[in-house]
């Protein structure tokens, strides 16, 4: 079988794709890339169609085997877009990012994994999909589907900033990312929250595909008394008074105040934040 080894798999990499909508009701997330239009651009390089799995890294990036008899194309979207011929035994390391939080490695037709509830993509919160459910860790062997055997040699890199293209953080000249936002729970947002959240610059806190903090300001919400469903992109406010906007991987229900909600086109910058970046919400 041809496969891809995995000989040092970095940090919090994963098998994604687009997502599989339509179980939040069950308590699963929607989930799927995390920047969906790098993503997709990185499976567009690969001749793939979009919604084909890939491996998506956070910060940096895995460094691979290629077992298989034929050579394999690969596409990096990371900083830069970069296309790779592995020829039998080579080995890829992908980069490290400087700018993004997250990347991206497709190979040409895909990984063969499982379809699960309409997606091939990692449920970490759930323990399934992608490969087994997790992250990847050294020695797993990671099947490339027959199509995905690319003709031809090896040769170097070609390369391209993928600025202007999708996945581009919306910086403005101040350098602070702008994030669109509608107002979340009527039953419990205030004017006054809102303007808050327009009013401050914020920046990057800890996070992950779940969520992210942000530091600023502390905001005051009134605590809901039951939980309600909760789509990604709330802004949720904890008890101490600290914003978090939820991501893919997000809860479904919860109990926190939702004040704002992230328009949907902006969670693929808002997933890319990394921390101690600045950043500032305006009205969608």
């Amino acid at each position: 079988m041809s496969e891809l080894e995995v000989l040092d798999p970095g940090p919090a990499t994963t098998i994604q794709d687009l997502g599989r909508p339509g179980y939040g009701a069950y308590g699963v997330p929607e989930g799927g890339a995390m920047d969906r239009a790098l993503a997709a651009l990185a499976n567009r390089f690969a001749s793939n169609r979009p919604q084909a799995a890939l491996l998506e890294f956070a910060l940096k990036g895995p460094r691979l085997r290629w077992h298989g008899r034929t050579s394999l194309r690969c596409v990096v979207a990371a900083d830069a877009i970069a296309e790779v011929t592995l020829t039998p035994g080579a080995e890829l390391a992908t980069p490290g990012l400087l700018r993004r939080a997250y990347g991206y490695l497709a190979v040409r037709g895909g990984f063969e994994v499982p379809l699960v509830m309409g997606g091939r993509g990692t449920c970490l919160p759930g323990g399934f999909g992608g490969l087994d459910g997790r992250e990847l860790a050294r020695g797993d062997r990671l099947g490339v589907i027959d199509r995905a055997r690319a003709s031809g040699a090896g040769g170097r890199p070609r390369s391209a900033a993928p600025q202007g293209a999708p996945g581009s953080l919306p910086t403005g000249d101040d350098g602070v990312v702008s994030l669109r936002i509608a107002p979340g729970d009527r039953r419990v947002t205030r004017s006054s929250e809102v303007d808050a959240l327009l009013d401050s610059e914020w920046r990057a806190g800890a996070g992950n595909r779940v969520g992210l903090r942000l530091d600023g300001p502390r905001l005051s919400a009134r605590p809901l008394h039951l939980s309600q469903p909760i789509p990604p992109g709330a802004v949720q406010v904890t008890g101490a008074g600290q914003p978090i906007v939820l991501l893919r991987d997000h809860p479904t229900i919860g109990g926190y105040p939702v004040v704002a909600v992230v328009a949907s086109a902006d969670l693929d910058a808002c997933a890319q934040l990394r921390l101690g970046d600045r950043l500032r919400f305006v009205r969608a």
